[in-house]
């Protein structure tokens, strides 16, 4: 899916590496429709900082996209 842009737009102007984060396992445990969720496991992925760097917000959501994926089995 697409990431919201905001986020971006703040780490462009402030020079704050953006930190991605990845949770997964959620969707077995909650399908859609489903009013409780399940017990299970999920996991947590702390990737590292993306450097705000140059270029603009495509660019630095480019990295972003680029560093999870590289982080996920």
């Amino acid at each position: 899916r697409e990431f919201r842009r905001g986020g971006f737009f703040l780490a462009l102007e402030s020079g704050a590496p953006v930190v991605p984060i990845s949770i997964r396992g959620t969707f077995g445990l909650m399908p859609k429709g489903r009013i409780v969720p399940g017990k299970g496991e999920i996991r947590v992925i702390v990737h590292p900082p993306v450097s705000a760097g140059e270029g603009g917000v495509s660019a630095l959501i480019d990295r972003v996209r680029r560093a999870i994926l590289a982080g996920l089995d």
